[in-house]
C-alpha cells in the first residue's frame, strides 16, 4: 500500500443492538444462513481513516501528508445500514450507536488507533444486499430513536440519496466536537489511463460478513469502510525569506523607486460556502440519482491549453481518480482501490450561492499561522469566477519610512507604484486644484479638506481654501469641488495595511493549465465542448483535502480595505491578470500553492 496509511479502526465481529424479530434478511442464497434462529449475527468491518503518507506522490492529487492529532480522534461511531439490490437503490435498514474504545499508538510518522468490539447484529427486512455507511464523530447532526435515526433532529427514512442530500449550514456542524466523517468515494480504476468499466462506490457492501457466531466473524477480514474528513482545511504560511523581501515603489512622488519592507501581519478566509452535504456527492447532478459507476468526469482530462504538458498531465492525465493505491493486493489487482478527487455541492451550478460574507475591516485577521476549516465548495465552468471561489484574504503591513511619522500612507488615481505620507499626498491636490481649478487675481489653493470613506477609504473632499496675502480667503465653488472629486481619488491605507486576495485552486496549474496566451475575451472558451476537459475544478475546496498556501513574495501594494470578493462576477482567470497563483496538491490530500501578491 503506497503514499496512504489509515488509522485503523478492526471493529472485529462487530455486533449492534437489540432489535425486532421480524427484521429479517434473506440475501438470496446464503442469505438464510447468515443469521441464527433467533434473528441474531455478527458482522466484522474495518474502517480506515484518512491518514496520509508524507508529499512522496508524483502527481498533485495523490500528494498526502499526515495533519494533526485531534484531525484523527474518533469520539464516536454510528454504523448506518442500508438493504437493497444495489447502492442507488438501497434503502435505510438501521442505525446503530458503537461505543468504541480506543487505543491509540503513535510511533513516528503514523498514528493507528484500533477498536474491537463485539457485539450482536439483529436481522434485517427485506430482500437483497445489506450495505455500510459509517459516521465518526457525528457532532450533534445525527441522533437515534432505538435503531431508527434522525438528522438534524429530523426522522430519517429513505436511500442513500436521500441521506447525501441532507445538509448542514456551519463548518462548526462537522467539527465541534471531533472531525465529522463518512464513507469516501472510492474507485477501481486508477487515473494513470483512460478509464472506462469503473464501478465507484460510497457504501461498503456487508452482506458475505455476516455471520452466525462471533468466532466466526473474527476469523473473516473486516469489510473495508474508507472515511473522509467531511470539511476541507486551508493552511497560510510564508516563505523562510520572506522578511528580508522588499516592494520597489516610488515615494512622494519621485520620479526614482525605493524599496521598502513588509510583513505578513493577518489572514482569513471568504466565499465560505454555507451549505454542505452530508456526504459527498459523486454524481455530476445534484437532482439526479446517485450513480456509482459511469460518471462522465471519468474521461475529462486537460489538452496541457498549448502549453508544455506538466508531468502530471504526461504520466497521469485523468485527474478525477488518484494512481495510487489505497488498498493494493499485487496477486489480485481486481480488488485494487483508488481515491477520487471531486464532488458537488448545493450550490454546485447556482448563480446565487450561500456564501458568508468577507471580513469587514480585517477584523479578527491575524496571521499567527493556524489552519482554517471551511464547508466544501466546487463549482462548473459556467461559475468558475471570483463569487464562487473560496479564498484567502491576506493582510500585509508595509514598513513606513520613520521621517514619515504616520503610520498611515496615500495612493492617487489608483496608482500602486507611487505612495504618499499625509502632507505630500495634500500637495499632490493643490497642485492639481492650481493647475485645473485656479481662481484669478493672484489667488492659490493652500489647503484641502477631507473626510474618510469608511468603507472605501477614499477622500470626500469638502473644502478647498485658497489665499492670497492678506486678503480674505476664498473657497473652491461647489460645482468645482464636485469635478475635483471625480477627477481625483485619493486612498488611504489605514495603518499602513494592504490586502490581497488568493483564490483557491483545486486541481490547479499541474492538472489544469490554463494558457493566458490563446485567451481573448473569454478565459474558459468552449471549443468543442472542451472547457470542462481543460479546466472542470481548476479553483474550488474539497472535503477531506488540505490546502497550503505559501506567500513567496509581494510585488506591489494591494487593496485598502478587504476585497469584495461576494459580489465580483469576474472569471478566476482574468485575462487582466493581477495576481499570480501556483497550485500544488498535497492530501489529508494535501495542495500546496505558491503565491507572489502583487
Amino acid at each position: 500500500m503506497r503514499n496512504f496509511k489509515y488509522l485503523s479502526l478492526a471493529l472485529a465481529a462487530l455486533a449492534l443492538g437489540a432489535c425486532t424479530s421480524d427484521d429479517v434478511v434473506d440475501n438470496g442464497s446464503d442469505g438464510g444462513n447468515m443469521f441464527n434462529s433467533d434473528g441474531t449475527g455478527y458482522i466484522n468491518l474495518s474502517i480506515n481513516l484518512p491518514a496520509q503518507s508524507g508529499n512522496t506522490g508524483t502527481r498533485a492529487n495523490d500528494v498526502t501528508d499526515d495533519g494533526a492529532a485531534n484531525e484523527y480522534e474518533v469520539k464516536d461511531a454510528t454504523l448506518i445500514l442500508f438493504s437493497g439490490e444495489n447502492e442507488s437503490t438501497a434503502t435505510f435498514a438501521a442505525a446503530y450507536d458503537m461505543d468504541l474504545s480506543m487505543n491509540t499508538d503513535a510511533d513516528g510518522d503514523q498514528i493507528t488507533s484500533q477498536a474491537t468490539k463485539v457485539q450482536k447484529i439483529n436481522s434485517i427486512s427485506g430482500n437483497g444486499k445489506v450495505y455500510a455507511l459509517v459516521v465518526l464523530n457525528k457532532n450533534n447532526v445525527l441522533s437515534f430513536e432505538g435503531t431508527g435515526l434522525k438528522i438534524n433532529n429530523q426522522s430519517f427514512t429513505g436511500t442513500l440519496k436521500d441521506f447525501t442530500e441532507n445538509t448542514v449550514s456551519s463548518e462548526n456542524s462537522f467539527t465541534q466536537n471531533g472531525f465529522f466523517m463518512t464513507n469516501a468515494v472510492i474507485t477501481d480504476k486508477p487515473g494513470s489511463a483512460a478509464i472506462s468499466g469503473q464501478t465507484t462506490t460510497i457504501l461498503t457492501e456487508v452482506t458475505d460478513k455476516i455471520h452466525k457466531s462471533e468466532e466466526d466473524a473474527r476469523k473473516d477480514p473486516g469489510a473495508e469502510i474508507f472515511v473522509e474528513r467531511a470539511v476541507a482545511k486551508v493552511e497560510l504560511t510564508e516563505d523562510p525569506g520572506l522578511s528580508s523581501d522588499k516592494i520597489s515603489v516610488k515615494t512622494n512622488g519621485t520620479a526614482s523607486e525605493s524599496e521598502v519592507g513588509y510583513e505578513i501581519s493577518g489572514w482569513t478566509l471568504a466565499n465560505k460556502n454555507n451549505s454542505s452535504f452530508l456526504v459527498r456527492n459523486w454524481n455530476q447532478s445534484v437532482s439526479g440519482d446517485i450513480t456509482p459507476s459511469g460518471d462522465a468526469w471519468y474521461a475529462l482530462k486537460s489538452t496541457g491549453d498549448g502549453l508544455s504538458s506538466p508531468a502530471a498531465l504526461t504520466s497521469n492525465p485523468y485527474r478525477f481518480a488518484g494512481y495510487e493505491e489505497i488498498k493494493e493486493d499485487v496477486n489480485n489487482p481486481s480488488v485494487n482501490r483508488y481515491r477520487t478527487y471531486f464532488g458537488i455541492d448545493p450550490n454546485y451550478d447556482v448563480d446565487d450561492p450561500n456564501f458568508s460574507d468577507a471580513p469587514a475591516a480585517g477584523t479578527g485577521m491575524t496571521f499567527d499561522k493556524a489552519v482554517k476549516y471551511c464547508l466544501e465548495n466546487t463549482f462548473d465552468i459556467e461559475h468558475q469566477n471570483v463569487r464562487n471561489t473560496t479564498c484567502a484574504i491576506v493582510k500585509a503591513k508595509i514598513d513606513l519610512p520613520e521621517e514619515w511619522g504616520s503610520t498611515n500612507f496615500y495612493v492617487i488615481n489608483g496608482d500602486k507604484s507611487t505612495i504618499y505620507n499625509l502632507e505630500n499626498a495634500k500637495k499632490a491636490i493643490l497642485t492639481l486644484v492650481n493647475e485645473e481649478y485656479p481662481e484669478s487675481d493672484g489667488y492659490s489653493a493652500t489647503d484641502v479638506t477631507y473626510t474618510v470613506n469608511s468603507e472605501t477609504k477614499n477622500f470626500q473632499f469638502t473644502e478647498v481654501k485658497y489665499t492670497k496675502d492678506s486678503e480674505d480667503p476664498k473657497t473652491m465653488s461647489a460645482e468645482n469641488l464636485q469635478k475635483l472629486q471625480a477627477a481625483m481619488t485619493v486612498t488611504e491605507y489605514t495603518n499602513a495595511e494592504s490586502y490581497y486576495t488568493v483564490l483557491i485552486k483545486h486541481f490547479g496549474d499541474d492538472l489544469t493549465p490554463w494558457n493566458e496566451a490563446n485567451k481573448t475575451d473569454n478565459p474558459y472558451p468552449d471549443n468543442d465542448s472542451s472547457a470542462d476537459n481543460n479546466w472542470l475544478g481548476r479553483y474550488g475546496v474539497l472535503r477531506n483535502n488540505w490546502y497550503e498556501i505559501e506567500v513567496t513574495g509581494i510585488k506591489g501594494i494591494g487593496s485598502a480595505t478587504v476585497p469584495d470578493v461576494n459580489d465580483d462576477p469576474t472569471p478566476d482567470d482574468n485575462v487582466e491578470k493581477y495576481i499570480s497563483v501556483k497550485i500544488n496538491m498535497l492530501s489529508w490530500a494535501k495542495r500546496k500553492q505558491s503565491v507572489t501578491l502583487e
